[in-house]
């Protein structure tokens, strides 16, 4: 009896591993044969998976195709495959490289990086992943991530080669954060290697961490999902480099892939990117902190020694700083008050342009003029307050408060170090020397790395616009005035010694109705200056036009059990489709209650459901709809290719 039941038990789960395997296997047959059925039809994301398959089958790599349909609405199919290590764990994916299947020349490289590893095992877990429609919200790319429970133990390259076109572009940085140094530093040592020409379009880890700057695309979604990853892309504005070997790309594809670090604990994402004449430094956290340290224990180890041979004078020199620094205070709040006057400019442009408006980069790019034009005139009121040494005051105030935005960086984030160390060094050796020319040099360039961040902010996007022109944070706004403020005391000393050179007395009102006069001209100058770009709320699915021809044919059918009914809507395209929007409009129902559908829905603001199919869509598709047996829906769906339209309107049973 005991054999008997085993032998029935086992009987069972035969019967069912046997379903199971063949379940898959025919829903793998059924995929390839669309695949291949797409292909003759001139896809050409699916002509490659289908070149990759018949390679795999070649050369005995096993596969997986990965449909993006049913989860992330794209007709557009990836393929990966894996290469595990022994003694480890299937699912400790350690490196995922993404190829785009749009992508010519990346995916013809990676073709030839299989064969190599098919011939010779590569020292890495890796994925490498052929992913469909990444110019639709990289779906396909989205679809790998999102099969890792565990982001911090994947590293992603997404390799993105259009063309043979140099130069590769490495980008690692997007908004709010920036990739370790360790891939960074790999691929630029392993492209000289190869005689690869090498380019870091965005080497401005400070702008990434301020989270005022977007980075590339593909990366601001790895990013956005918690991994690391670095992108190498020949799509960059400056594509000028000789034309790459494909062998010689794929050999350094190879090596980086065996040369990538697999400890993702010991990753460093505090450093700095330096560049001169197409070569790349770096400075990894490490020498940053060595950095500060040398430069705060020079100034210290200056003062003492001044203190020792001129006690007398120094003593006198700090006793008034300490006794005149709240002043500083008053510094900070007119340059706060000036800030909030310039932003009534702005406010008033919006007034006259509209409110939903980007503003113009000359406007971006004047906003600090009007500022400090602000500043200046109303400044002058301080001259009233008796300051015995005033220019060594403006000196002392201007390093012991660049001193103190230099720690409180440290506290932040140490990749902001070297803008702040050499606005160190200028305003150190301004409010040292007392000549008034080199105090002009000290002050034109004490401020040069700030003045290139934020127009390069501005040039690139308008993340600076809400941030810190209009509106802004009180935060924001006291942070950027403690900022410019050293800047400012060390441009009014060297107006001082200006003074004392021409032996003229400080005069509070000299100049007054000529600052007042630039103020209101640079004020008319930016509410003249019109918008270039006017922001709508018309998006692509509010289109109602129907085109001459229909582009594809409906046919609806529905299906009821119990209290639930199927619909079955069936698209048959009689040309090329870009795409299609679908809409189940709720009309006088309070609330859509969708039980279950075979493609995504997102509930639009007015309750209606939305699903948007992109990836060359099959010329038969057919969907399903899961709904209560009692909801009286329509459904209308749009099928668009170029500028022509067709759009049906469809009542649900």
């Amino acid at each position: 009896m005991l054999h008997q039941r085993y032998a029935i038990i086992f009987f069972y789960l035969y019967i069912t591993f046997f379903f199971a395997f063949s379940h898959n296997l025919g829903a793998q047959t059924q995929e390839i044969h669309r695949i291949t059925v797409r292909a003759r039809q001139g896809n050409q994301e699916a002509q490659h998976v289908a070149n990759l398959i018949q390679q795999a089958d070649q050369i005995g790599l096993t596969y997986e195709l990965r449909p993006l349909l049913s989860q992330y609405g794209s007709f557009g199919t990836s393929i990966q495959f894996d290469f595990i290590q022994d003694n480890t764990d299937t699912n400790n994916i350690v490196i995922l490289v993404a190829v785009p299947l749009s992508s010519e020349f990346a995916v013809t490289v990676v073709e030839d990086l299989l064969l190599e590893i098919s011939k010779n095992a590569i020292n890495a877990n890796i994925r490498i992943a052929f992913v469909a429609d990444e110019a639709n919200g990289h779906r396909g790319l989205i679809e790998q991530l999102d099969q890792f429970d565990d982001p911090e133990s994947v590293v992603v390259l997404y390799f993105d080669l259009l063309d043979e076109t140099g130069p590769l572009s490495l980008y690692q940085g997007s908004q709010g954060y920036i990739s370790p140094l360790q891939l960074l530093h790999e691929a630029v040592k392993i492209g000289k290697k190869y005689k690869i020409p090498i380019n870091i379009p965005e080497p401005f880890n400070e702008l990434f961490r301020l989270n005022v700057l977007k980075g590339n695309e593909a990366l601001e979604v790895i990013h956005e999902r918690g991994f690391s990853a670095i992108v190498i892309t020949n799509q960059s504005p400056t594509r000028t480099g000789p034309l790459l070997d494909k062998k010689d790309v794929s050999r350094f594809l190879k090596d980086y892939i065996e040369h990538s670090p697999k400890d993702t604990a010991l990753f460093d994402f505090h450093y700095t990117i330096l560049h001169f004449n197409n070569n790349y430094f770096f400075i990894d956290e490490k020498h940053t902190l060595i950095i500060v340290l040398c430069s705060v224990f020079t100034i210290l180890l200056f003062f003492a020694i001044n203190s020792i041979i001129f006690r007398r004078k120094i003593i006198i020199y700090w006793v008034i700083f300490l006794r005149r620094s709240w002043i500083l205070l008053l510094y900070i709040g007119l340059l706060l008050g000036s800030l909030y006057l310039s932003r009534i400019c702005i406010w008033i442009w919006l007034m006259l342009y509209g409110t939903t408006t980007s503003l113009p980069l000359t406007v971006v790019i004047l906003f600090p003029v009007l500022w400090f034009s602000l500043f200046s005139f109303i400044s002058p009121i301080l001259q009233n307050i008796t300051i015995p040494k005033r220019s060594s005051f403006y000196g002392q105030s201007g390093i012991l408060v660049i001193l103190f935005g230099l720690l409180l960086a440290i506290t932040i984030d140490i990749s902001f170090m070297p803008v702040f160390i050499w606005a160190l060094f200028w305003i150190f050796l301004g409010s040292l020397v007392h000549n008034y020319f080199i105090n002009l040099l000290s002050s034109l360039l004490a401020p040069v790395q700030i003045i290139i961040l934020y127009i390069l902010t501005a040039v690139k996007n308008n993340a600076i616009y809400p941030l810190y022109i209009y509106p802004s944070q009180f935060q924001n706004s006291l942070v950027l005035s403690f900022i410019v403020l050293p800047f400012i005391l060390l441009w009014k000393r060297t107006i001082l010694l200006r003074i004392q050179k021409s032996k003229q007395r400080l005069q509070r009102n000299k100049y007054g109705i000529s600052k007042a006069i630039f103020t209101v001209v640079l004020l008319l100058v930016i509410l003249s200056i019109g918008p270039t770009i006017i922001s709508t709320n018309n998006k692509d699915k509010d289109v109602t036009t129907n085109s001459d021809t229909p582009l594809f044919s409906t046919n609806l059918s529905s299906t009821s059990f119990l209290n639930q009914k199927t619909i079955s809507i069936m698209l048959k395209a009689k040309t090329t489709i870009d795409r299609y929007q679908i809409y189940v409009l709720k009309n006088d129902v309070q609330n859509i209650s969708l039980i279950e559908s075979t493609i995504p829905f997102a509930k639009t603001e007015t309750g209606d459901l939305y699903s948007d199919l992109t990836g060359y869509p099959d010329t038969h598709f057919t969907f399903d709809i899961l709904l209560p047996k009692n909801e009286k829906l329509s459904i209308r769906i749009i099928g668009k290719f170029g500028h022509n339209i067709t759009e049906y309107l469809l009542t649900i049973p």
